[in-house]
């Protein structure tokens, strides 16, 4: 019982860690377009705020990826199934961090195969032509138990921790678990 308080304290530390790093990242982005767009042209202001919109998700992504490797890197099934409470924990910071990056730049390439690579980024061994319907659905902590091939995977769905997945030339419905 003390370990979710301590577990729902250290979610909360991470919140206030996470605002920063966004802060961060936004002055990164500032910084990358200052003074590199056209000053004589009448939408400057507007297009320098979309640049900054777009330009921050990119490198949060970027910065999800590391953060994955430095926190979780690369499972076993052991690991996956007997969590600590570290685990436990950058589990959901880096799932967590991963969910709001993504948020803005999916409402606008919602199937594009830009998810496949960011989820190649994150360790996931996806090929091209997979389609992925809804990328808030393979979170970081369970991409190293997948391996998808040639195959759609739909809506809302939930990965159950265990052994490998290999999901080849299939069609995955909405709202489906699977469990390796």
């Amino acid at each position: 019982q003390f370990i979710n308080v301590y577990l729902g304290l250290a979610k909360v530390v991470w919140l206030l860690v996470e605002l920063y790093i966004f802060f961060g990242l936004f002055l990164v982005a500032q910084i990358v377009w200052n003074d590199r767009l056209p000053t004589s042209f009448r939408y400057t202001p507007l297009l320098y705020w979309i640049l900054l919109l777009l330009t921050t998700p990119l490198l949060s992504l970027v910065f999800s990826a590391a953060l994955k490797w430095a926190l979780i890197g690369r499972r076993t099934s052991e690991q996956r199934l007997e969590p600590t409470f570290w685990t436990t924990l950058s589990d959901w910071v880096c799932d967590y961090h991963f969910s709001v990056s993504v948020s803005l730049l999916y409402l606008a390439t919602p199937l594009s195969r830009f998810w496949n690579l960011v989820l190649v980024l994150h360790g996931l061994d996806v090929d091209m032509q997979t389609a992925i319907s809804d990328i808030f659905s393979i979170t970081p902590s369970i991409v190293d138990q997948l391996k998808v091939r040639r195959s759609f995977l739909s809506t809302s769905l939930r990965f159950r921790a265990g052994d490998e997945i290999e999901i080849e030339e299939s069609t995955i419905g909405h709202s489906t678990v699977i469990r390796g």
